[in-house]
């Protein structure tokens, strides 16, 4: 088909995609223990700090360094490990793109399709389960687990404005909405 409705374009760079990571569209399983985990590391690093400054008040500076050095590794797992990871896998997706940043163009038409440098691939309307309306993409929740994100700012063909309705007369239902 040559004929779309919406056609999205935008640049993935290295910002992008830690954006998409730190502000989940979909709150599977593994996002919720993420953050478990986090609030976890967080109240371990308050004990650790305690520690710290306990063991520098009492003269105990070997004590009190070790405390530090694990309120550090706290603040790591808690709060940065994350991103960290994501760096990493944004650099194997850029070595397969050849690039650090690409062009994403999706299509929309009879189905969904998204081009990048090196892949292309196409969804059915029927797999999409809902739309999200985030701060600065509309999210497409692709079988409830992974995404596809349409950004706010990238229309080149139709309106932002008109793309939620045309998404939901494909048969799919906006955030909270059933079919």
């Amino acid at each position: 088909m040559d004929e779309f409705a919406f056609v999205n374009q935008y640049e993935v760079n290295e910002k992008r995609y830690l954006y998409w990571l730190n502000h989940p569209a979909v709150k599977t399983k593994q996002v919720r223990i993420g953050a478990i985990f986090r609030m976890i590391w967080t109240l371990l690093g308050l004990f650790v700090v305690f520690n710290a400054w306990k063991g520098f008040v009492s003269g105990e500076f070997g004590f009190g360094a070790v405390f530090v050095l694990l309120t550090l590794y706290c603040i790591y797992r808690g709060f940065l490990r994350g991103n960290v990871i994501g760096r990493n896998v944004f650099r194997q997706l850029a070595k397969i793109q050849g690039s650090s940043k690409w062009t994403r163009t999706i299509q929309f038409g009879d189905k969904i399709y998204l081009k990048e440098n090196t892949t292309a691939s196409e969804y059915c309307y029927d797999k999409i389960g809902e739309i999200k309306d985030m701060e600065l993409y509309f999210a497409l929740v692709y079988q409830g687990e992974a995404c596809i994100y349409v950004a706010k700012d990238g229309f080149i063909q139709g309106k932002q404005e008109q793309f939620v309705q045309w998404v939901r007369e494909q048969g799919i239902s906006a955030e909270g909405e059933t079919t």
